[in-house]
């Protein structure tokens, strides 16, 4: 068995190609019929019956911040340090935390924004009318 010839290799490459042709162009001729009947538009946008509950965006609440403010006491503060700190007292448990700046505090979304001599300040953000309107509370030490 020798190889084949030159006349046979460009006799197959002719059949080759026509072969090709031939199912490029069936498949051009081959269309595809949707019936949209019984099936959801996939661009009609979703339809909510109910509203979605309002959760905790920030993740799970701290013990502080499932106490008002008004409910808490500033005991103590390092305040001339390179990492300042806090100890705020619960009024009706009498628990003690310690606490340093952005610690998130209140029911009302708050956290201390500044630890300074005899104070701090405690910033609450709540939305009111579709706003987000911030105010900033003080808590002064009790001596």
């Amino acid at each position: 068995m020798g190889l084949p010839d030159l006349r046979e290799q460009k006799n197959a490459a002719q059949q080759l190609e026509a072969l090709a042709e031939q199912l490029d162009m069936q498949s051009l001729k081959d269309y595809f019929d949707y019936d949209p009947r019984g099936r959801k538009d996939p661009f009609t946008p979703p339809e909510i019956d109910r509203e979605a509950e309002k959760l905790p965006s920030h993740g799970p609440l701290l013990a502080l911040q499932k106490v008002d403010l008004a409910s808490l006491r500033l005991i103590g503060i390092m305040w001339d340090v390179k990492r300042p700190r806090a100890m705020i007292q619960e009024t009706s448990s009498k628990k003690i935390h310690v606490v340093g700046p952005n610690a998130k505090i209140g029911t009302r979304n708050g956290y201390i924004a500044v630890i300074r001599e005899g104070e701090i300040v405690v910033v609450e953000t709540l939305e009111q009318d579709g706003r987000l309107v911030s105010t900033a509370q003080i808590l002064k030490l009790v001596r």
